[in-house]
């Protein structure tokens, strides 16, 4: 039989709990994976929803990435990964993968990830219901992640900056669109981050 629910829980709560029902924790164990191209406020979110709903635990996907590059041999993690042989970047991969089971399984609270979790042609496995896409359209992405990449230019004359930001527009701007996209298809909902936060106000008083 499932809970009774006061009447401002959202749905997605209560079938996160009704799913748990007679299972140790109330909750799954991965709570929610919020994702979103570069510029969407992924980062700033979590550090956010961290301070404030300190019952769950959170990790950046970025994390695992630079974790695994770790077991990447010499001279080759140095390189351009679209000149990575397949077996490398494999090997790197399921390294990524091994990192983010252990840290989940060693977890004592539900988590929440956040991050981009696909790259070329393997993705990371997430057993979680409730999968978010922040709401952004590619074009402000795309403009917040210039606008942030721009603190590293140094002594670069206007003239280059002008010249790479029109490059890195319309690159940025392409990548955006295909994250959102491959998202939405692979069952990402899009939420607004008010929505995202109500989301995990509400979790947080199960």
């Amino acid at each position: 039989m499932d809970m009774i629910f006061p009447n401002y829980i959202s749905s997605e709560v209560k079938k996160s709990v009704n799913e748990n029902l007679g299972k140790p924790d109330k909750l799954p164990k991965i709570l929610c994976h919020i994702a979103g191209p570069s510029g969407s406020g992924k980062t700033t979110l979590m550090e956010h929803l961290q301070e404030k709903y300190t019952n769950f635990e959170y990790k950046d996907l970025d994390d695992f990435d630079d974790a695994a590059m770790k077991y990447v041999p010499k001279g080759v993690k140095e390189l351009p990964r679209d000149v990575w042989s397949n077996e490398c970047f494999n090997n790197m991969f399921d390294k990524k993968q091994d990192l983010l089971d252990s840290f989940v399984s060693k977890s004592k609270k539900p988590v929440v990830l956040v991050g981009i979790h696909n790259e070329w042609f393997r993705e990371l496995r997430i057993p979680t219901p409730n999968r978010f896409l922040i709401n952004i359209d590619a074009e402000t992405a795309a403009i917040r992640a210039i606008n942030r990449a721009k603190k590293g230019h140094g002594t670069h004359s206007n003239h280059d900056i002008n010249v790479k930001n029109s490059y890195d527009m319309w690159n940025r701007r392409n990548q955006a669109q295909q994250d959102i996209l491959w998202l939405c298809k692979n069952g990402y909902i899009k939420k607004h981050i008010s929505e995202i936060e109500q989301f995990l106000k509400e979790a947080s008083e199960i």
